[in-house]
């Protein structure tokens, strides 16, 4: 499937999908992941 622009999500709802995708092992929605900064 391909969409040409970002779903609309609240945080509660991607963190809920988040926790499925550990429990079940796959991957239910793309979304994109903060890549964590190193402070310099």
């Amino acid at each position: 499937m391909s969409c040409s622009e970002y779903a609309r999500l609240e945080p509660a709802k991607v963190a809920k999908i988040e926790q499925l995708e550990d429990e079940l092992g796959v991957i239910l929605l793309a979304h994109e992941k903060q890549t964590p900064v190193a402070s310099l």
